[in-house]
């Protein structure tokens, strides 16, 4: 008896392995973050929208170019901006969970891909996450 595999077999069996994974990571990753916005809407009822743009930049002067969340920003009514850098002007909790959101850049790429703008809303009670494509440098 061999104990050979089917090479086509096993590839496929890797990638639907690896699709499931993306897949699971993405929601479970969508959850924590619907989550933690929830918890920032009802900590700062200001706060109608957060909006910011994630990617990977094309070029970073001879440095590693990296992912990252970039200028995660808070409107509320009328789109009045409620935050100045790094949330500062939030209510004090709505600002202890921005706080913690900065340190899970890769729950972000796994819930929204590289090179996107996300806009988050409160809708019917329930955290709703707009995706689209980002344009940056």
């Amino acid at each position: 008896m061999s104990d050979e595999i089917d090479f086509d077999k096993g590839v496929q069996e890797i990638q639907e392995a690896q699709k499931q994974y993306k897949d699971l990571l993405e929601s479970k990753s969508k959850q924590v973050l619907a989550a933690a916005f929830s918890k920032m809407f009802k900590a700062d009822p200001r706060i109608e929208r957060i909006e910011w743009s994630q990617y990977t930049p094309y070029f970073n002067d001879g440095d590693p170019c990296e992912f990252g969340v970039y200028d995660r920003e808070f409107f509320g009514v009328g789109g009045a901006e409620l935050s100045t850098y790094r949330g500062k002007g939030l209510a004090p909790a709505a600002l202890a969970v921005d706080n913690q959101l900065d340190k899970l850049e890769d729950v972000f790429l796994a819930a929204f891909d590289d090179h996107k703008e996300i806009v988050v809303t409160l809708v019917d009670g329930a955290v709703h996450f707009e995706v689209s494509d980002s344009e940056h440098d």
